[in-house]
């Protein structure tokens, strides 16, 4: 469902057909459902950016996101930092705060870029372009929730929808388990 989008402008040219080109502006809501609520001990969440804008001091360009229940924290939140740096957070609960895998280097501008993040239950790992990045180790399972959607092209949070993503998203992907290194490539390098 789209959310402050007008869907005559919210399907533009991708990278690989068309894109949800938020523009900082709104979002899509993935409706939960019994796939995404029985995520539980590994996820791994995927998509390509097109960075067309700025993002705002403080916040995030948010890519894919599901929140914790009425929090605001995320279960997984991947995005880019108001500097454009790919960054991914894991929150398994609302006792639970969120840890981060943080690249170095922001991605450059107006440039289709891959961005994975995986959990396995016990390590985050944050790829760029297909490779590694950077990883954090926390074991834990995230806590059953039938409650909050999955959001694409934005955060959620307890005073309601934030850090749009100022661009382009195309080929967006939600896992119930992490994938491996050579799956991540895969997603990273197969020509459109």
């Amino acid at each position: 469902t789209l959310v402050g989008l007008d869907p005559a402008q919210a399907w533009v040219a991708g990278r690989w057909g068309g894109a949800l080109a938020t523009n900082g502006v709104g979002c899509a809501e993935v409706p939960l459902s019994t796939g995404i609520s029985a995520i539980a001990t590994g996820v791994t969440v995927s998509a390509w950016v097109y960075l067309d804008g700025v993002i705002a001091a403080g916040g995030f360009g948010v890519a894919i996101a599901r929140q914790v229940r009425l929090t605001d924290l995320q279960y997984y939140h991947l995005s880019l930092t108001p500097g454009g740096v790919p960054s991914m957070s894991i929150g398994l609960s609302p006792k639970v705060t969120p840890f981060q895998a943080l690249a170095t280097t922001p991605i450059a501008p107006r440039t289709w870029t891959h961005l994975a993040g995986t959990y396995d239950g016990k390590v985050e790992i944050l790829y760029v372009g297909g490779v590694a990045i950077d990883s954090t180790s926390y074991a834990g399972v995230f806590n059953p929730d039938y409650i909050t959607p999955v959001l694409l092209g934005a955060n959620g949070g307890k005073a309601g929808t934030r850090d749009y993503f100022p661009g382009r998203i195309d080929e967006i992907a939600l896992y119930d388990r992490a994938l491996s290194p050579d799956e991540i490539r895969l997603l990273a390098t197969a020509p459109p």
